[in-house]
């Protein structure tokens, strides 16, 4: 397995989210510019409405003024737009955003086409599923499985016709149940 290495992150870039729907990338860079100045600022807004989806990114032009703006604006007042508290953290480095795919609990023995899982590399969907120790049986040996199953319904009915048989050769009657006394519990003593 190949492994994923997260891509450089840049320390002067902030990740703001829990950003107000009427926030505009305006509004952003006259909020923050007191921090420092600022290179770049990205938003992610909706394609249909038009409007912000709750996250962003400032990209401020040294590290020192990014660490001031996580620091000095994560706290009410200054982290404070349209009604909503602004998160303000330090941009971390993401991967595409796939993980790697469970494999199949079914494994060879799956036959869905459109299964999401990973499968083993002969796997194929349309070939006959593998029978567990089908090379060993022949079609005698099929047919005397029947004969078993019926067998031990057979043998079952035959115990329990001789557990009854034994009650009634022994003389036992059977059992029964004094009725207990009705009484009130502790706690609700009259």
């Amino acid at each position: 397995a190949a492994s994923v290495s997260m891509p450089e992150t840049d320390p002067c870039e902030v990740y703001m989210r829990y950003l107000p729907r009427s926030c505009t990338e305006a509004d952003l860079r006259e909020k923050f510019e007191k921090c420092g100045r600022i290179k770049k600022v990205w938003l992610s807004v909706d394609r249909a409405s038009g409007e912000c989806k709750g996250f962003g990114f400032v990209t401020f032009s040294s590290k020192t003024e990014a660490r001031r703006c996580v620091k000095d604006y994560n706290e009410h007042p200054r982290n404070y737009m349209d009604g909503k508290h602004v998160v303000i953290t330090h941009a971390k480095g993401w991967d595409d955003g796939r993980k790697p795919v469970a494999p199949c609990s079914f494994g060879m023995a799956c036959r869905r086409e459109d299964c999401y899982f990973s499968h083993p590399k002969n796997w194929d969907p349309k070939a006959p599923p593998p029978v567990p120790g089908a090379e060993d049986a022949d079609a005698d040996d099929a047919t005397a499985g029947e004969d078993e199953s019926n067998g031990a319904n057979a043998r079952a009915k035959r115990t329990r016709d001789d557990d009854e048989a034994k009650g009634e050769a022994s003389g036992k009657k059977p059992r029964v149940y004094k009725e207990r006394k009705k009484t009130a519990s502790r706690r609700h003593k009259l």
